[in-house]
């Protein structure tokens, strides 16, 4: 369901801001479309940074799992849940007094994505999925015991940054969001 919810917002037009300005002073035309996409605009030099450092964070140690960082992370995709870290930190940041993001925003939205793409690697394990954005899956490339010791390294990876980030309120929520997670039912078990 969720990777249904997510394409779709990639399709979801939402009114331009001066659209919804001249509605409420009561001299509203017909309104204008804006795309995900454009919204997105925002943080976009975000994003793109976010891209490049995803796939150092995995480290260089291991040479197996950097070739499949660098598989799963060049895959593309639209990154949607770092993008909203990115949008909710850029629109509460004057409100702490801040004029750009800290450290710790950017990699609150790294650690997302990984424990993202991890759930994304064990998933196609489970479901026998060859292709994965146009490319062939990570247990396609490597193997079922690799795929799933990419993820779990991922997964890893991730709660080593979370815990690094020293904000027990923050990792509360995502040890609550990934508890949850877990235990809905596959659809195969």
């Amino acid at each position: 369901l969720l990777k249904f919810v997510c394409a779709g917002l990639a399709a979801i037009d939402v009114p331009a801001a001066e659209t919804i300005a001249s509605a409420a002073a009561g001299t509203a035309r017909l309104p204008e479309r804006v795309s995900i996409a454009s919204l997105l605009d925002v943080v976009s030099d975000d994003l793109l940074k976010l891209n490049n450092n995803l796939k150092s964070l995995i480290g260089a140690e291991n040479p197996v799992l950097v070739s499949a960082a660098e598989q799963i992370f060049g895959a593309g995709g639209k990154r949607l849940r770092p993008a909203l870290v990115f949008l909710v930190s850029r629109a509460t940041a004057e409100v702490a007094g801040l004029s750009e993001l800290t450290t710790e925003h950017k990699r609150l939205a790294e650690i997302i994505e990984m424990i993202h793409t991890a759930s994304l690697i064990h998933d196609d394990v489970i479901d026998d999925s060859g292709m994965r954005r146009g490319k062939e899956t990570i247990h396609q490339l490597y193997g079922t015991r690799i795929a799933v010791l990419a993820g779990d390294f991922m997964f890893a990876q991730s709660s080593w940054f979370l815990a690094n980030l020293e904000n027990i309120e923050v990792i509360k929520l995502i040890s609550q969001v990934l508890n949850d997670s877990e235990r809905k039912p596959h659809p195969l078990l």
